[in-house]
């Protein structure tokens, strides 16, 4: 097992003195460039584009940014000593494997060591010619022929050296390690998936800030990816087996617990006599160091997770990924620096494991010991600044400390300190203490079974499947507990899904486990062992996988349907014709709202700015009595139909109310009922339980009703509309939109007009509210029918209308739907004209001479914003002109997955349309939530560079100018509100430090804000963010401009002056 690492396959241990000042070199390269970035435009001082300006434009921009010119210059002082290093390597590794180098006869070596004096001299040669083009522009030209004939150097340099690697080691190990590789495959899946999940998901990276503000979350989480770890190294050796099943036969058996604990548990248990360690025959020295890394590899992606986030919010421009690299690298550096001590003191040891004196035989052992107090000390102290001040450098610090710790001892103790290896008796004190914490012959497991008995029958002990078994029990009781919604609303969705990953896959390698446990010939009798023999328990287990996680995916039941009486309709006559349910009276200018769907982050927008433009109206007004129609899409459409509830409902803790919703946690239910309740189809059972899509509702209903057990809210979605003028004196119609999975968009209209008005009204619609018998759907299932977030949320079954999903998938603004309605109230106009006196309480002048109505678009898009960011940066003259763009070249899958899952285009082209006045009768004002851009969002959403470098400069100063602005909102959001930790407000800090002339700082700044994500739960800094762009300067202007359109008064009815009360 040891023997891997003692052949020094590269050199680690041979040159320490290289290798060391190799990472220095790379640790301050890293930091360097870090410091050096130019808001994506230049990541790095070596500038590696070369289309025609670029590079004259790079040593612009260097020259006038701050700072730049020094980063820059340092950056390529150092570089003159990386190359050097690499070299060195390289010189050594060829020289001690020069055998290797020959081919045919033909001695490579020569070539080798020249090819390398060329790869520095080249990389000096860049280097002298980047710094003389800081002061002389004649040098620029010479770079690119430069830095391709380096670039050549460097693959072949490498090709050789891997030559070198297959032919010295990996060749004579290949088919062992393919078929590790194998067994590895759902672990390395595993830690892949937590990756991608976490980073390339918008609202990964939020979760990992709300998880940093919750100490228990924080706490409970690393204790799980420990435990993950030990499953995820362990789980590969069952696996392993299916490789050499007939050779296996010959060193051991498969025996089945029958204690307390060990019960029904699968475990290999080795021959005595073979005396080989059971697992496969010539895999074992490759396979155990690989298992115990990949366990490594799970802090590793985690600890990339962390520095994503943080580069992400907080540094733009930290190398994260390099860092991690250099991390995991001097991790492996360090490994084979321990090896060659351990190869060298054991064999100045005395005694055997137990009896001799480990911290001579075994190298660093104390230090490993207090290795154990440090990771205590580190676990103490996130858990600490976790409680004092959330999402802050201190916790980070102390997380990433924990997880690299947990990282290097995950490998060097299951390597190099021998399993029971404890200190003598007659050393006591903290280091005896400490190595209690890794005494296997102490271990808590020993004391709770009689482990005698489980000696004498299979002469081993399976503490890590035991561990595992129980561990992925207390998970299950766990998720159990999520699943009622009051629990799930407290536990972070990075916990839910670690408690998933362990249990399935503690699941899946128990199958394996039973299945070579009855298909030894010993056991192969039985009803039990005849299914397991012929796999049928297998495919009875991939077929039910496939037909329930299908069904979680694509189904759910029906929407109940609730009564309503006669008079709590308001019918196409009562409204269109005689104005009932309506304003009472017609104005010449109404005001139209659209709201943009983009799940919680929408919601949250939607109420705040809603309640900000009531703020500013005073307690006699309300900006919903100003408006003839709103419709809303998915995340829109909850904050409109919820801010209603809440002024009914809450009105005195209106902001509150707001806050939690914004604040909530709605994204742990839908993970914990996707993996669990809906992907066994519970749900599916009438009257067992609700699906995630009914759970997010009661959630929501409960933080709103201020009931946390209360039932859900049944009215009728007409009714409840009714309510809301009884109780609020005027409310216009609230369209609701979602898109059937049958190519036809779902509206919900709270007036029953018939189904041919219907489609007069919404062209190639379905009504999902349509009145049959005097029975509908209650007002919380239609709203939730608009927000089926791709995945997470079920799709939603309305019994005779079919199944709908987000109403993004077909329009993503709401403004199609609400502009065909304006269509028709103005149509109706001219109707109730033409019908003469009768209907003399509606203006007939106005109607044929109709002035400009508004249209309100509230737009939380990042990518709309920065549409109209880009128009700003080519002034008004050429703001409609299109960028000629040096194109990025793209693979056709990303280019299909890119349009299949955009919905930005059509209700770009709708709010484009009338935002450039192209329809004279509607004046077009959207309220924008600003987001801070970076120039990789410009090229991800032009598709290329601009070809013209004024066009580039022209955006890096509009960005500049983006980012000054949205933080002048927030320190004017701070000043107004300031925010108190924990830690703070216990220790009593001078809160005055941050006000001074200074301001508050960038960095405090972005550790206490962070732009929302679209997701089902974006974390408290990513409220208070979208709290705070309500002081921004264009949402001020635009909130103005609205408040101040010109229109006559609603004659409306005062709120509670009707006769008849439908408010329940």
């Amino acid at each position: 097992m040891k023997n891997f690492f003692l052949t020094e396959p590269f050199y680690g241990n041979r040159y320490p003195i290289i290798w060391g000042a190799l990472f220095v070199v790379s640790f301050w390269m890293l930091f360097v460039s870090a410091k050096f970035y130019i808001n994506d435009f230049a990541h790095h001082p070596q500038f590696a584009i070369f289309e025609e300006g670029f590079l004259q434009l790079f040593f612009a921009i260097v020259k006038e940014t701050p700072d730049a010119d020094k980063w820059f210059t340092t950056f390529f002082v150092l570089d003159f000593f990386f190359p050097l290093f690499i070299a060195a390597l390289l010189y050594c590794y060829f020289k001690d494997n020069r055998s290797a180098l020959s081919l045919r006869g033909i001695d490579f070596y020569p070539f080798s060591i020249g090819l390398l004096m060329a790869m520095v001299l080249s990389d000096y040669t860049e280097n002298f010619l980047y710094i003389l083009s800081l002061e002389c522009s004649n040098f620029i030209t010479s770079i690119e022929a430069t830095e391709r004939i380096k670039r050549i150097l460097i693959h072949v340099a490498l090709i050789l050296a891997l030559l070198v690697f297959y032919k010295t080691w990996l060749k004579g190990q290949l088919d062992n390690l393919l078929k590790i590789i194998k067994s590895s495959t759902l672990s390395i899946l595993s830690i892949l998936a937590i990756i991608l999940l976490l980073t390339q998901m918008d609202q990964g990276s939020s979760l990992v800030i709300e998880l940093f503000e919750s100490p228990l979350n924080l706490g409970a989480t690393l204790l799980m990816l420990i435990i993950l770890a030990l499953a995820l190294s362990h789980h590969p050796s069952t696996f392993l087996f299916l490789h050499n099943r007939e050779d296996d036969k010959l060193h051991g058996k498969w025996v089945m617990g029958k204690g307390f604990l060990d019960s029904w548990l699968v475990y290999f248990v080795k021959d005595s006599k073979s005396g080989d360690t059971g697992e496969s025959n010539g895999v074992d020295e490759l396979a155990k160091p690989i298992r115990y890394f990949i366990g490594a590899f799970l802090y590793f992606a985690f600890i990339y997770v962390l520095l994503f986030t943080y580069e992400k919010f907080i540094w733009n421009g930290f190398p994260a990924t390099p860092l991690l690299l250099v991390l995991v690298g001097l991790k492996v550096v360090l490994l084979f620096f321990l090896s060659k001590r351990f190869k060298t003191r054991a064999k100045e040891g005395e005694g055997d494991d137990n009896t001799g004196d480990p911290t001579r035989k075994y190298p660093f052992y104390k230090a490993y010991l207090w290795s154990n107090f440090l990771l205590l000390l580190l676990f103490a102290s996130s858990l600490i600044f976790s409680t004092g001040y959330g999402w802050h450098r201190l916790t980070l610090i102390a997380v990433l400390g924990f997880l690299y710790l947990r990282a290097i001892k995950e490998t060097y103790m299951r390597l190099f300190i021998p399993d029971g290896l404890k200190l003598s008796e007659s050393k006591r004190g903290f280091l005896f203490f400490l190595a209690l914490l890794d005494d296997k012959e102490r271990n808590f497991l020993a004391s709770f079974t009689n482990k005698k008995e489980i000696e004498e029958q299979a002469e081993y002990f399976p503490r890590k499947p035991i561990f595992i078994k129980w561990t992925a029990i207390a998970a299950a009781v766990f998720i159990l507990l999520a699943h009622f919604p009051i629990v799930s609303f407290h536990i972070n969705p990075i916990l839910i899904f670690v408690l998933y990953l362990h249990l399935y896959y503690a699941l899946l390698n128990a199958l394996v486990k039973t299945y070579f446990y009855y298909n030894q010939e010993d056991n192969n009798r039985g009803f039990v062992a005849l299914l397991y023999r012929n796999s049928f328990l297998s495919i009875v287990a991939i077929v039910g996988l496939i037909y329930f996680g299908n069904q979680a995916f694509t189904g759910s039941l029906p929407f109940d349907i609730h009564s309503l009486s006669e008079e709590e309709i308001c019918h196409y006559e009562d409204y269109f014709l005689n104005g009932e349910c309506s304003s009472g009276g017609e104005v010449d200018r109404n005001i139209y709202l659209a709201s943009y769907g983009g799940g919680l982050r929408a919601t949250a927008w939607n109420l705040l700015l809603m309640s900000a433009l009531d703020d500013s109206l005073g307690s006699e007004e309300s900006f919903t009595d100003r408006i003839r129609g709103i419709s809303g899409v998915s995340g829109g459409a909850l904050g409109q139909a919820f801010y209603p509830l809440i002024r009914m409902y809450q009105e005195e803790h209106k902001d509150s109310i707001i806050q939690l919703i914004g604040k909530g946690n709605f994204l742990s239910a839908d993970l914990t009922y996707l993996f669990g309740a809906d992907f066994l189809r519970l749900s599916s059972v009438p009257g067992l339980m609700d699906d995630r899509s009914r759970v997010a509702m009661k959630n929501y209903w409960r933080v709103i009703s201020g009931c946390p057990c209360g039932k859900i809210d049944k009215t009728p979605y007409h009714l409840k509309w009714r309510q809301y003028h009884d109780a609020l004196g005027y409310y216009p119609p609230l369209i609701i939109n979602s898109t059937n999975i049958n190519r036809r968009y779902g509206v919900a209209f709270p007036i029953d007009i018939g189904a041919n008005e219907f489609n007069n009204i919404f062209p190639y619609s379905i009504n999902m509210t349509e009145i049959v018998d005097h029975r509908t759907l209650s007002y919380l299932d239609v709203v939730s029918t608009s927000e089926r977030f791709p995945i997470f949320s079920s799709t939603a079954t309305i019994a005779g209308k079919g199944h709908f999903v987000d109403g993004g998938y077909f329009e993503n603004s709401g403004i199609l739907s609400l502009m065909n309605f304006r269509r028709y109230w103005n149509e109706s106009l001219v109707r109730r004209l033409n019908m003469g006196s009768e209907h003399s309480n509606f203006p007939d002048s106005s109607v044929t001479q109709k002035t400009q109505d508004l249209l309100v678009i509230i737009n939380n898009d990042p990518d709309s914003y920065l549409n109209k960011v880009l128009k700003e940066s080519k002034g008004n003259k050429r703001k409609n002109d299109p960028f000629g763009l040096h194109v990025k070249s793209t693979g056709l899958l990303k280019s299909t997955t890119s349009a299949l899952v955009s919905n930005f285009e059509l209700p770009a082209y709708l709010q484009e349309y009338y935002v450039a006045d192209k329809d004279p009768t509607v004046e077009a004002i959207p309220i924008y939530q600003p987001f801070p851009l970076r120039y990789n969002n410009v090229k991800n959403f032009l598709g290329g560079h601009p070809k013209d470098t004024a066009d580039i400069r022209s955006i890096l100063n509009q960005l500049d100018f983006v980012h000054t602005r949205i933080d002048t909102a927030l320190m004017e959001y701070m000043s107004q509100n300031p925010r108190f930790t924990r830690a703070e407000r216990m220790f009593n800090s001078v809160w005055n430090r941050s006000k001074d002339s200074k301001g508050i700082g960038k960095r405090n700044l972005r550790w206490e804000f962070a732009p929302p994500s679209l997701a089902r739960m974006i974390s408290g800094a990513s409220y208070r963010y979208s709290a705070a762009m309500l002081y921004h300067e264009d949402v001020q202007l635009q909130m103005d401009s609205i408040l101040n359109f010109n229109l006559q008064s609603l004659n409306r009815r005062v709120p509670g002056s009707s006769t008849s009360s439908y408010v329940q």
